[in-house]
């Protein structure tokens, strides 16, 4: 997950203070309840790309007066303890790459919530809420039916609720999109790659990785000996 220091946290000052936010004596901000916003920002601690980007964060969020302290968890025990619900702030792969948005959805609103953490409830949000204009919505079924059949029609009305329910809520953050790095060497042992921008390339490594597709279609091959 590659990280730089492009990546901004960005906050609206006067969004807070319309909600009636302020700030205290030492410039950390107080919500409209007297209750300081201080929070604990844990990551799987062997994760060097993860670690860099809660120290990035954490730094400014602190900054702005959101005071946010990094905690580093062994990367096997991370996982069980945001599917517990210990945790205030969490960095973990919330996002999937697919070409079917379907698997975003599930990753975003599944994984680490009650649907589908086997250790508790995750960040337990619940996945019936009512979204501006959109209504009352079922999040859950709506995510399994954006794969279901093959009518595509209906399929892109269901991803398009889903993505404006998404942006509304915003039951977590993206922060970055991982890259793979994925180095090639044509024509020692195997050839047949396309050229660089051929929309294969678009698929993860991760899920329906592009290199398994080139070969069950036949773009690659051995080499010739």
């Amino acid at each position: 997950m590659a990280v730089d220091n492009s990546l901004k946290v960005v906050i609206d000052e006067q969004i807070l203070a319309g909600i009636g936010f302020k700030r205290d004596s030492d410039g950390v901000w107080v919500d409209d309840q007297g209750k300081r916003m201080e929070y604990e920002l844990t990551v799987p601690a062997e994760y060097a790309d993860w670690s860099a980007a809660a120290e990035n964060v954490a730094e400014q969020l602190t900054a702005f007066g959101i005071k946010t302290t990094v905690r580093g968890v062994t990367f096997t025990q991370h996982p069980v303890e945001v599917n517990q619900g210990k945790f205030q702030l969490a960095i973990r792969a919330w996002g999937a790459g697919n070409p079917h948005p379907h698997f975003s959805f599930v990753q975003d609103f599944f994984t680490h919530n009650y649907v589908q953490a086997a250790e508790g409830k995750g960040m337990n949000f619940p996945l019936t809420q009512t979204v501006g204009d959109l209504g009352e919505l079922n999040l859950e079924e709506m995510v399994v039916a954006s794969a279901e059949g093959l009518d595509e029609a209906s399929q892109k009305e269901t991803v398009v609720k889903l993505a404006l329910a998404f942006n509304q809520l915003l039951p977590i953050v993206p922060l970055w999109e991982r890259y793979g790095n994925n180095p090639t060497l044509d024509g020692v042992r195997v050839t047949g790659w396309p050229p660089e921008g051929d929309p294969i390339y678009k698929n993860s490594p991760y899920s329906d990785n592009f290199v398994i597709v080139m070969i069950l279609d036949g773009r690659l091959h051995p080499v010739a000996r």
